[in-house]
């Protein structure tokens, strides 16, 4: 499973920032326990600046993944930052989901990020066979020539492919090409692992 090294450290920096949240969220019941109001309030504060500067961060990542184009991102490899960490996480979080696919040559897609496996595989579709389909997602072409500046967007090839769905949508549009296109797909959900 492939994930470049900036996404790899943006998300890092979103879990950090996420253990960080749930500490405050701890610290700041237990002042309400202990009707200790005033800490409560600070608490509360430093919260919702910390996931104001959360929102940033993913801003930024989505600006990266939207903005560059896949191949130009995958050149990025990822360095060992689990080396990096010197004491074991405490907090837990729902495990990310991304896709499996396996095309009919037997080649598997299988990325970090399940936009970046529904991109590419439409990439190995053929991003213009693809968009001649028509098809719209969330309300703008899946495959359109310009970046919309609402929704999740990857960069293939030139073209900007919309990824603002969850990952069983995009199970399901990618089955949805397969028989559209005649070709046998096998799509499947599987759990993130870096």
């Amino acid at each position: 499973m492939n994930t470049d090294g900036v996404a790899a450290a943006f998300e890092l920096i979103i879990e950090e920032i996420e253990a960080v949240a749930d500490e405050i969220a701890s610290l700041g019941g237990d002042a309400f326990k202990t009707r200790d109001y005033e800490k409560a309030q600070v608490l509360g504060e430093s919260g919702k600046s910390l996931l104001s500067f959360r929102s940033k961060v993913s801003e930024l990542l989505e600006d990266w993944q939207a903005g560059i184009d896949l191949d130009t991102r995958r050149r990025f490899s990822p360095k060992p930052i689990e080396d990096k960490i010197s004491e074991p996480r405490t907090h837990s979080k729902t495990s990310k989901t991304t896709l499996r696919v396996i095309l009919p040559s037997g080649e598997v897609i299988n990325e970090y990020f399940a936009a970046d496996t529904f991109a590419l595989t439409i990439k190995a579709l053929g991003v213009e066979r693809v968009r001649e389909l028509r098809l719209v997602e969330t309300g703008i072409p899946l495959i359109d020539s310009i970046k919309h500046p609402q929704y999740g967007q990857r960069k293939v090839n030139g073209w900007y492919i919309c990824t603002n769905s969850s990952t069983k949508r995009k199970k399901d549009v990618l089955e949805t090409l397969g028989k559209m296109l005649g070709l046998r797909l096998k799509v499947e959900i599987t759990k993130a692992h870096r």
